[in-house]
């Protein structure tokens, strides 16, 4: 029989390999879960990226900072304030349902271009204001007015079509065509044709354009009682035989619907039937020379070709060929060449100063500019600036 001393010695030998049996398995254990930590930790795998790798990733932050820039803010709809603007800036259904999709951060700022354009002023300085804070761009720039004009532009259409009254209910139509010559002088004055581009570049661009120019003359003529400088209230030359007359050979005879124009040969003037009466009056309101401050005596052409304005110019010369495009030609061909240059031959003539001895050939700015539409312009047997008795011969003979 073993003694007590011989069976605590083979104890302490037996629980000794245990212990070293467990020790061993505990660290393989720890050691292999350790490993797997280090290899899924955050940032190891860069300790072997390259710098090109850090500026990469360093754009890509910013990448995502400039979007966060972006940000219209949170939907509109179903925001009941964010609604209503949508609701009181835009009138037609579908531009409200369009205005609502917005970012309520982008639907403040569309409220913003709104007011500016058409609420937020007193008088004509004012709105002048008004106008040069979208070119400063501090609140809202040209892309927000882009954008505005992108939803729908027929509350502004109406509201130039009214005088653009801003805050005022009552407006005399001198003060409401010295409002429509500041937005015209806006648009044609703008750094680089900026806003002038914004306005070209959207559906409702050409409509807005076009009331711009009409009321612009409705309102002048009401307020002065006349319209001297528009081609209806010249007077037609009685001369029809001398080769090289270049003024008094164009007259606007509203009554009729026609354009005159008097060529070498012709035993009476050349006549020119309009479509019907809206597209004469949209021709003589092109022709108008305004004694504005800012326009100086031009008319949209003129004062566009003076200050280096491409896009006005043509959008002006795109109302024009819509109405000359549709001109009776009769048994000649080609009149409606002659309608459209009709109006650059008068244009040039009164930039020259509007005399029996002004040059059209003088006005080189506007022949610079319009050559851009020779096609439209010139005959087969005369050039695009031909504005004697014998260049319209062409036409009619």
């Amino acid at each position: 029989m073993k003694t007590l001393k011989e069976l605590m010695s083979i104890l302490n030998i037996y629980s000794m390999k245990r212990f070293l049996c467990l020790f061993f398995v505990c660290a393989v254990g720890i050691s292999f879960i350790g490993s797997s930590f280090i290899s899924c930790a955050p940032g190891i795998d860069e300790l072997d990226s390259t710098p090109g790798d850090d500026d990469e990733r360093r754009r890509d932050r910013d990448d995502e900072d400039d979007e966060d820039d972006d940000d219209e803010g949170d939907e509109c709809k179903g925001d009941e304030v964010c609604e209503r603007i949508c609701e009181e800036i835009y009138e037609i259904f579908q531009e409200r349902i369009e205005c609502m999709e917005k970012g309520d951060v982008k639907v403040a700022k569309l409220e913003k271009v709104h007011d500016l354009l058409m609420e937020d002023f007193g008088n004509a300085d004012e709105l002048e204001n008004n106008l040069d804070k979208i070119s400063d761009g501090d609140d809202v720039d040209r892309d927000d007015f882009g954008d505005y004009l992108e939803i729908g532009g027929t509350k502004w259409k109406e509201a130039i079509e009214g005088g653009l009254l801003g805050n005022d209910e009552r407006l005399g139509d001198a003060e409401k065509a010295a409002r429509l010559v500041i937005t015209l002088k806006w648009l044609v004055e703008d750094e680089d044709d900026r806003a002038a581009k914004v306005l070209s570049s959207v559906d409702d661009g050409s409509a807005i354009f076009e009331a711009l120019i009409l009321k612009l003359k409705a309102f002048s003529k009401a307020a002065s009682g006349s319209s001297a400088s528009c081609l209806s209230e010249e007077t037609l030359t009685t001369s029809t035989n001398d080769r090289n007359k270049n003024n008094e050979l164009w007259k606007v005879d509203s009554a009729n619907d026609r354009l005159q124009i008097v060529y070498y040969n012709g035993s009476s003037p050349g006549p020119i039937v309009f479509d019907h009466s809206a597209d004469t009056e949209l021709y003589d309101s092109l022709s108008c020379h305004y004694t504005a401050t800012a326009i100086r005596e031009r008319n949209v052409f003129s004062y566009a070709a003076e200050k280096g304005n491409q896009t006005i110019f043509d959008m002006a010369f795109e109302l024009l060929s819509d109405i000359c495009s549709d001109v009776e030609e009769g048994n000649v061909q080609q009149r409606d060449k002659a309608c459209a240059r009709a109006l650059m031959c008068y244009t040039a003539w009164k930039e020259d100063g509007g005399t029996s001895t002004s040059d059209p050939d003088d006005a080189g700015k506007v022949w610079d500019m319009a050559e851009e539409h020779e096609s439209n312009l010139k005959s087969d047997n005369s050039r695009y600036n031909g504005c004697t008795e014998e260049n319209f011969a062409d036409f009619f003979e």
